[in-house]
């Protein structure tokens, strides 16, 4: 009897056991937050180009490492005419800020930390046209006539990137940027202006 009692007691305790509830799995697909970081900018030496950038913030309360994919892409094209784009396949190379070890292309993402992978773009697309010469309509500038600015642009944005494996491919965009292009950038004499200054200068 006694051993019978032990063995009823026994199966009570499995039975408890199994119904304790198991701890819940958080899939960390879609814990990346991402923006877009977009420019028209002049450089020195004298660059004229249009810079995307794709940002990751790391939401979740765990840190990522391992071996990172650097998969995805960033399409440009222009809005009036979707046609006409330039798409970049992303890699490691496109890695502007983040604590990444090129030897073992382990990536390390702490709670909050910032990656940006990036592009620069000369207004070549997909075809090897050149949107300077194709698409682009020049005007005198106002205030230096050996400055030529091209009719007010939107270009439509949009990218993609894969970090690791184990998590979700984060989307950005599409964002819509307008911009007013611009021939001889510094001629001599001329007053210096920025990128985001050209379009008040078209007549």
């Amino acid at each position: 009897m006694g051993f019978l009692k032990y063995c009823l007691l026994m199966l009570a305790g499995l039975s408890l056991s199994c119904k304790e509830p198991l701890p819940v799995y958080k899939d960390p697909a879609d814990v990346f937050s991402g923006s877009l970081r977009i420019g028209y900018l002049f450089g020195t030496p004298p660059a004229n180009i249009f810079s995307v950038q794709l940002i990751t913030i790391n939401d979740f309360d765990e840190t990522f490492e391992g071996r990172t994919l650097f998969e995805g892409s960033i399409e440009i094209a222009l809005a009036r005419k979707p046609e006409v784009k330039k798409t970049f396949f992303l890699s490691a190379n496109n890695l502007i800020q983040g604590r990444y070890t090129a030897g073992s292309r382990t990536l390390i993402l702490n709670p909050g930390d910032t990656v940006r992978v990036g592009v620069s773009w000369d207004f070549i697309d997909d075809t090897g046209t050149d949107l300077r010469e194709a698409e682009f309509h020049y005007f005198s500038d106002q205030t230096c006539q050996a400055r030529l600015i091209a009719r007010e642009e939107t270009l439509s944005v949009r990218g993609t990137l894969k970090l690791y494996d184990r998590t979700g491919e984060i989307k950005f965009g599409p964002v819509l940027f307008s911009l007013c292009h611009v021939k001889n950038t510094k001629p001599p004499g001329c007053v210096t202006i920025l990128g985001e200054e050209a379009c008040g200068l078209v007549r």
